[in-house]
Parts: C-alpha cells; structure tokens; sequence
C-alpha cells in the first residue's frame, strides 16, 4: 500500500469505471459517486486515507451508507462539507476545503 497518497474527492456534481481522475499527480484524486467497491479499489491500489465528501452527510441513504461503511471498515477518515453543484460555494465552505487539504492525512 502506498502511503504518499492523500485524498478522494468524491463530488456529487461517478477509480474503475466511474469518472475518476488524478488531481494532483499521485496525491489528490477525485471521483463523482463512488460505490463500496470504488472506494475499496482506491484504498488497495492507491493508498487512499482521507475522502471529502461534498454530497452531504444523509445517513439512511444507500449511497451514504455504502461509501461510509466502506471507509470506516478500512480506516479511512471520510470528512463532509456539503456543497452545491448549482451555486459557488460560501466563503466558510471554501475555507473547510483548503483547512482539509492543509491539515489532514496525506
């Protein structure tokens, strides 16, 4: 496992076949609604530790569920700060993004 690796983005706005891309060569990577499986994959292949997750914290959703389960069973912090895909951001929101890149686990 690689342990240079940072971040799953993972924005509601789909690593395998779900609209997964590389931020920040071997760093930072982003993906759009991934599932169980995806968020799996990104941990054994790419070492993954942190997810921000800008959908939102919906417990009792399937997707919420599914992307929370998987990372909490391998140890991955998944950090929420919701946004919308319609709307720029809030000045406080944008601030919790940069603080996340900042301070946590690379």
């Amino acid at each position: 496992m690689h342990t240079n690796r940072w971040a799953l983005l993972a924005v509601g706005l789909g690593l395998v076949g779900c609209n997964f891309h590389e931020v920040e060569k071997g760093r930072v990577y982003r993906m759009a609604q991934p599932t169980g499986d995806d968020i799996r994959a990104a941990h054994r292949e790419l070492g993954i530790r942190t997810i921000l997750n800008f959908r939102g914290e919906r417990p009792g959703t399937s997707w919420y569920d599914e992307e929370k389960a998987a990372a909490d069973a391998l140890g991955i912090k998944m950090i929420t700060i919701s946004i919308s895909a319609k709307k720029i951001p809030s000045k406080e929101r944008l601030v919790q993004i940069l603080d996340a890149f900042r301070h946590e686990a690379y």
